[in-house]
């Protein structure tokens, strides 16, 4: 059986040989691609834009066949937002997601599905699936760049939904500059950060790149509306260095280390048996990232060639601890450690066809008390190969088609390939399509977890490869009640796929000194082998036990409208999706007559095709609106609104379905007010950078459903920057 698994890596590794052993026959120097002529592409502006997650290298999002959009460092200033988090926020298409943390919704697809990297290499330490984008600051960001759909063709699992890419790599920048900030708010907010770009050698030219971050806020409550404070006391301290060496003109080295560490507080209430029971909680988390780069360009023999060698390693640890007045009741010491070597070469073989290939392997580890008894180490190792090919089929059209392979140890191998196709209908008008398949792999947690919530009632969740051993026990020391029909579903888990078709429309517009970009996309994701969790068992106290198992086929689709008009005056843009979710199994049991729901007077009735709502935490509509006013001497003022329709969080009727009868959250609408602009302090020109606002400005609060969304906050940064 390993043979089997192993023959088809074995072909497409010979194949990735081939393909590099045909491109060195060729013997053809490289060449520059013709530009476009002048009448080719209206506004020039997006010309500027690159993006490097969509396809592994510097690529145009306008000459990208892919859904894409890129943050420029000037847009990430101007929204004055701090955090990930609340940028991401005011992008079209795109939904914070409350949960364990918060996380980003991209098409329907939640935050386990969606890869989050810094500078091309993922981020760990996700809870529950999902990795907390407030944890990410923006001080040291030049750009962000999102891809929407999957990207498991270059960047294996978690790219099943899109993929995020926060970039701080500059290395076109060659300049000394430096800049420090200061930021204090409403909750007692504070915010500092200095940074600083230096040569430090003329000789070998070597610069040194670096800055330091610093965040605290208090405590914010809805009392008496909640017993918890909504957002708990923090503190973060954050730093990154890095280093860029060139010790010959063919050559550079790139040393990067990022760290993080932040403590925070949190006071949890729970009804158990009647009571009110209040849980004090501490929380540490630590994060650190070094990645290392040598890279090879040849400038005068095989300048079609580009390689880069690349070692990354990544710790996550977090510290928990929760008692109340009887005494402690909970702690985990959780550590996740990730270490990644690859190689990735890029060829041009002819002024029309560039390669990207390479290889990789992983090396995932995760020790932590809930998963298994003492703090035995969790590992599941990967390998895996890849290749890309860029054609540019004509003046008007170009196709990008990539494979990959992953051999997993836990769960055998995965094949991803995408396709993807652009076609300019006229210099005004370009059309995309995208055929892409995606995968995600059981994580540790649905494996291996075994955890009790004291908190919240005792109840138990157990990971797939630990549930039948557990329950086993349970039953012999007569602590089990009975056990659910889904117990029978268990057995290993599979990873979860999701089949991906995409079409959109680009058009360019000019018209009395006013430039307008429309885009129109349609997508559609078939996902299956979902792993859902479901009860198993229940306990004599009452208290239920839940575990993993495949048991789902879902699909989201959706269309995405966004309309941007710009002149120098001022800046418009607007973003709207409509989105459709569900599960094939349900409409067949509504279609059979199987389902019933209850009616306004609490009578049960056969539930209609018009009651059904599809997935939860999904809302049907969201809407986006921005509006930037230019002044004189650099100042703008800037307006930004984000809508987002109802959507259901539970199944109360518990039949199974969420139909419209069941538990909704409300829509609801934020704004924020921002503006600023440049002051001169004294006749010697020093300069400071004034930034002011009002984040949710008419103060929407939402205690039980959009728990950690901040309350109306007034904030004034300045920021300065020396010229040298």
């Amino acid at each position: 059986m390993r043979c089997l698994l192993v023959r088809p890596a074995l072909r497409l590794f010979l194949f990735l040989l081939g393909s590099l052993a045909c491109c060195l026959n060729e013997g053809i120097i490289a060449q520059n691609l013709p530009k476009p002529s002048p009448d080719t592409l209206v506004h020039a502006p997006w010309l500027r834009e690159v993006l490097v997650a969509g396809t592994r290298n510097r690529k145009s999002t306008v000459s990208l066949p892919l859904p894409a959009t890129v943050i420029s460092e000037e847009q990430i200033k101007r929204s004055a937002t701090l955090r990930l988090s609340d940028l991401l926020q005011d992008q079209s298409g795109l939904i914070l997601q409350q949960g364990f943390g918060t996380g980003i919704q991209i098409q329907g697809l939640g935050p386990e599905y969606n890869l989050i990297l810094l500078d091309g290499e993922p981020l760990i330490g996700r809870s529950a699936g999902t990795l907390e984008l407030q944890r990410l600051g923006l001080n040291q960001v030049k750009r962000v760049e999102i891809v929407k759909g999957p990207s498991s063709a270059l960047y294996g699992s978690e790219a099943l939904g899109g993929v995020v890419n926060l970039v701080t790599d500059d290395s076109e920048n060659n300049k000394n500059q430096g800049s420090a900030s200061l930021r204090i708010g409403t909750l007692n907010s504070l915010d500092l950060g200095i940074q600083a770009q230096q040569q430090i050698s003329k000789s070998q030219p070597a610069y040194w790149n670096g800055g330091i971050h610093y965040f605290q806020t208090d405590q914010y409550s809805l009392r008496p509306f909640t017993q918890s404070p909504l957002l708990s006391p923090l503190k973060r301290f954050s730093q990154q260095q890095k280093i860029r060496w060139s010790p010959h003109q063919d050559h550079q080295v790139l040393a990067q280390w990022r760290s993080n560490h932040d403590q925070s507080e949190s006071l949890l209430s729970a009804v158990t048996n009647g009571q009110r029971v209040e849980t004090q909680g501490t929380e540490e988390n630590g994060e650190h990232n070094l990645r290392i780069d040598w890279v090879h360009q040849p400038t005068r023999s095989h300048q079609n060639y580009k390689g880069r060698l690349r070692l990354y390693g990544s710790r996550f640890d977090k510290n928990q601890r929760l008692e109340n007045d009887n005494g402690p009741l909970y702690s985990d010491g959780f550590q996740q450690q990730y270490l990644k070597a690859e190689w990735q070469g890029i060829w041009t073989s002819s002024p029309r066809s560039e390669w990207v290939y390479g290889m990789g392997t992983v090396r995932d580890a995760i020790r932590s008390e809930r998963y298994g008894e003492g703090s035995a180490e969790k590992v599941n190792p990967v390998w895996y190969v890849f290749q890309q090919l860029d054609y540019r089929l004509s003046d008007r059209g170009s196709i990008i088609a990539a494979v990959r392979f992953d051999r997993y140890q836990l769960f055998g191998s995965a094949w991803s390939p995408k396709v993807a196709l652009q076609w300019w209908q006229s210099p005004k008008i370009n059309w995309k399509l995208s055929v892409a398949r995606g995968f995600k792999t059981p994580d540790f947690r649905q494996l291996y977890l075994n955890f009790i919530n004291p908190a919240a009632g005792n109840y138990r969740v157990l990971g797939s490869l630990n549930a039948q051993q557990v329950i086993a026990a349970l039953d012999t020391a007569g602590l089990l009640s009975s056990l659910t029909p889904e117990y029978n579903l268990l057995q290993s888990l599979r990873p979860e796929y999701s089949t991906s078709l995409q079409l959109g429309r680009t058009q360019y517009e000019r018209n009395q000194g006013i430039d307008w970009r429309w885009e129109i996309h349609g997508f559609a994701h078939l996902l299956q082998n979902m792993i859902d969790i479901r009860p198993i068992a229940i306990q004599t106290d009452g208290a239920q036990i839940f575990s993993y198992l495949n048991v789902n086929q879902a699909y989201t689709a959706g269309i995405e409208n966004k309309l941007t008009l710009e002149q120098p005056l001022w800046v418009l843009q607007f973003g709207w999706q409509m989105l459709w979710t569900g599960r094939p199994e349900d409409w067949t049991r509504i279609r059979n007559k199987e389902v019933y729901t209850r009616d306004e007077e609490g009578f049960s009735r056969l539930m209609q095709a018009s009651d059904y709502r599809g997935l939860p935490f999904r809302s049907n509509q969201q809407i986006q609106l921005s509006w930037t006013r230019n002044f004189r001497g650099g100042y703008y003022a800037r307006w930004q609104s984000t809508y987002r329709s109802s959507w259901i969080t539970a199944d109360t009727d518990g039949n199974g379905l969420y139909n419209r009868q069941d538990l909704r959250a409300s829509g609801f609408a934020v704004h924020r007010l921002v503006g600023g602009g440049p002051i001169t302090l004294n006749r010697s020109g020093v300069v400071l950078q004034l930034q002011a606002g009002i984040d949710n400005l008419f103060n929407y609060r939402d205690a039980f459903f959009v728990p950690n969304l901040n309350p109306r906050s007034l904030f004034i940064q300045f920021e300065w920057r020396p010229t040298f």
